[in-house]
């Protein structure tokens, strides 16, 4: 997403997690879903469907009945393979797990549930690190994002913040001064050993980065974004910092070159290429720049989205979302979902919303932000959200002769 801020008065996790999770692909508390009647639309070779999910309940082996109207959906997005998964109950803090997370796979029409055989061991780096005095250190432990990366393993984005956020949440007027991010912690898991360790990631203070740091707490730190490559090297892009890690020792390999390093937010990475957005400030046009793994033979491709700016709004009436899978760029716009292989320079077309007839990506009443995926069934996922603050909806869009109806859980 494309987001230039004022330094805020307060750095708010969970509700980023809402920013991330809600408005830029998946819901926080994902809902149970079925699909929509498909639109179809036209591309030179294929007929594609905009199957839009609603909320329904769905039968899933492994899932009781009673336990399914309760769960709680944590995200949808595909795996290292191009598999939809779905995990359920990861976002409990440590010392309020009710329940057992779940993985869910979608395999032959239907989701499965699968066994998580790591958890215990992410309970026990987590438990052994740092502020063991602290009592409250478990209970303000956050899972704000997660990530499959170019190395295959899973990667779990967690903060610890500056209080419980289930005493926040329970007034957040009162508390919107008092819970920001006090840390930041990233956590490699190894799906098929079960090993996880924890990566040692550089943290940034907002007073050391923002102007009017007077109105920072002195402990706050800003939100990191990560990406992952083949060789397990990541990428964190926050504040002043984008630059590239070891991902053994955590020490800083390079800094990349970047107009603006941590204000437009997320990164991708592929197994061997680095990519992420910047607003070209005098075309006013989102571009993509890409460089390779060691930060170098840098490139950039226009999206030709067009951001509006005024004074009283700050930039605004842009849809963009940005995605990696395996060696091939992908970009939601407005105009449609382009996909560019690493080294070409132009995006292609493979939906054009003028051209054919969606419903949700590239109406007036919605836009899309945030990241886009594709799975191993050739189809695309991504939020649109209206416009007017109301309702955001999920939506799968690929070739009409595949459709298989996905339903998400």
């Amino acid at each position: 997403m494309i987001r230039y801020k004022k330094m805020p008065k307060k750095m708010i996790t969970v509700a980023a997690v809402m920013v991330l999770l809600c408005g830029c692909g998946i819901s926080s508390t994902p809902e149970k879903k079925a699909t929509e009647s498909a639109v179809q639309t036209k591309s030179d070779h294929l007929v594609y469907g905009e199957e839009a999910v609603l909320e329904e309940y769905q039968d899933t082996p492994g899932i009781g009945a009673e336990e399914r109207k309760n769960i709680s959906w944590d995200i949808l997005f595909c795996d290292s393979e191009g598999k939809w998964v779905n995990f359920g109950y990861l976002y409990q803090t440590l010392e309020n797990i009710k329940t057992d997370p779940v993985k869910l796979v979608y395999q032959d029409g239907v989701w499965r549930a699968e066994k998580i055989k790591w958890v215990k061991n992410l309970e026990k780096v987590q438990k052994r690190k740092e502020h063991l005095d602290d009592a409250f250190y478990e209970e303000n432990l956050h899972l704000y994002d997660m990530f499959y990366g170019g190395d295959g393993c899973l990667y779990l984005c967690c903060s610890r913040t500056s209080m419980s956020y289930e005493a926040y949440k329970a007034d957040p007027e009162r508390y919107s001064e008092h819970f920001y991010d006090v840390n930041q912690l990233l956590y490699r898991v190894n799906e098929k050993t079960g090993e996880v360790n924890e990566v040692e990631v550089p943290v940034v203070k907002g007073a050391e980065v923002y102007d009017n740091s007077e109105d920072c707490p002195e402990d706050l730190v800003l939100t990191n974004s990560y990406a992952v490559l083949g060789n397990g090297d990541f990428v964190v892009r926050t504040g002043n910092i984008f630059a590239i890690y070891d991902g053994k020792t955590g020490k800083k390999r390079k800094d990349i070159d970047c107009a603006s390093p941590g204000q437009t937010g997320e990164v991708f990475a592929g197994e061997d290429f680095i990519c992420w957005y910047e607003l070209n400030q005098e075309t006013k046009h989102v571009e993509i720049h890409v460089c390779d793994a060691s930060g170098s033979e840098p490139y950039v491709m226009d999206t030709q989205e067009k951001v509006e700016y005024n004074k009283d709004e700050g930039y605004s009436n842009y849809s963009f979302a940005l995605g990696v899978t395996g060696n091939t760029i992908i970009v939601a716009t407005s105009k449609g979902i382009f996909e560019a292989e690493y080294g070409e320079d132009e995006l292609h077309v493979v939906i054009d919303t003028e051209k054919d007839n969606l419903y949700y990506l590239g109406s007036d009443s919605y836009a899309t932000e945030g990241r886009v995926y594709k799975g191993a069934d050739g189809r695309y996922f991504l939020q649109n959200y209206m416009k007017n603050g109301g309702k955001s909806v999920s939506c799968f869009y690929g070739p009409m002769e595949n459709q298989k109806s996905i339903k998400k859980p």
